[in-house]
């Protein structure tokens, strides 16, 4: 069971302003009125994600790996880019845990087709079907290093976005 949102924001009358049952509506209303400004209109609804999340390391050199985000989207959705628009779309984000063990490298690589569209002047960038984000570190000590974090994103179609979602996960890197 889940709430639905109007595509159309109604003003309260005064007797709601005071109602419980408004209240509760107002953290969805506000989700409403950002994927509004951000070129969607939103229903509100439980539902598994359309995304597929799988993560994986793999080794580069000595002690240099790659940290792979693959995210498998179902149609009719896409996912924002990270370098998409913030006023626009969600752009997914990748938050790592503070780890000692490991030294970024660069910024994250996007590899997939990105599809790009403009929207009040602005770059949206998104992506259907696959898209793999890639970040490469630098291994500071042998023996087993667990790389923790979060994915945050918002799947969307053309009609509606999904509230943000987070994916948490964990990275084994074997510096063997």
């Amino acid at each position: 069971m889940g709430i639905a949102l109007a595509h159309k924001l109604v003003e309260p009358s005064l007797s709601m302003r005071n109602d419980r049952y408004f209240e509760s509506m107002v953290e969805s209303i506000d989700i409403y009125d950002i994927n509004r400004r951000r070129g969607c209109s939103s229903v509100l609804f439980n539902e598994d994600s359309p995304v597929e999340w799988k993560f994986a390391s793999k080794r580069i050199s000595k002690d240099i790996y790659e940290i792979k985000w693959t995210a498998t989207i179902q149609r009719p959705w896409h996912i924002y880019s990270t370098k998409s628009n913030k006023d626009l779309g969600f752009p997914t984000k990748i938050v790592l845990q503070k780890n000692a063990s490991i030294t970024l490298i660069d910024s994250v690589l996007e590899v997939g087709d990105v599809l790009e569209k403009d929207e009040d002047g602005f770059k949206l960038r998104y992506y259907i079907d696959r898209v793999e984000f890639v970040q490469k570190v630098r291994v500071n000590k042998p023996g087993k290093v667990f790389i923790k974090g979060k994915l945050e994103y918002m799947p969307c179609t053309e009609s509606h976005c999904l509230p943000e979602m987070e994916e948490q996960f964990t990275v084994l890197i074997n510096n063997q």
